[in-house]
């Protein structure tokens, strides 16, 4: 006869907004993030967008650290694609020169030196565009008219 396994507790599946035109449903296994982002919508519904703005940063300094720090990212960067770094208090974004599975490497516009941080997100369009401008602009390539 078999015994009945025991059932795992539910896990929270939160929808997040993307900014592609798809608007990608994402499955959240993190109790922390699932508690953040719960307690992040119930102020947004008050409108309390100082409350919102401090969430937002508690979410990224713990995805920073608990999601990227000793194991691969859930988002595997590739070259020429765009990412964030979280390591400063002011994210940067920049096109992705080099990954080594933990670590990636940055062109940033402005800076000569290549970034090299291991906590960091995938780009959003508009911080993938405001680097793509300045790479373009900085090359004196202007516009194709």
């Amino acid at each position: 006869m078999l015994t009945p396994r025991p059932v795992a507790p539910a896990v929270p599946v939160l929808s997040l907004p993307l900014s592609s035109a798809i608007g990608s449903i994402h499955h959240v296994d993190c109790n922390e993030c699932a508690d953040l982002l719960e307690a992040r919508g119930r102020c947004r519904a008050r409108g309390d967008e100082t409350e919102v703005r401090r969430i937002d940063t508690d979410l990224d300094a713990h995805c920073a650290e608990r999601h990227v720090q000793g194991r691969s990212p859930a988002w595997a960067p590739g070259l020429d694609e765009f990412a964030v770094d979280l390591s400063n208090d002011a994210s940067v974004a920049g096109q992705v020169v080099g990954w080594d599975g933990a670590e990636v490497i940055l062109r940033v516009p402005g800076e000569d030196q290549l970034r090299h941080t291991s906590t960091f997100r995938q780009a959003n369009v508009l911080e993938e565009l405001s680097v793509k401008n300045s790479l373009l602009n900085r090359r004196g390539g202007g516009l194709p008219w």
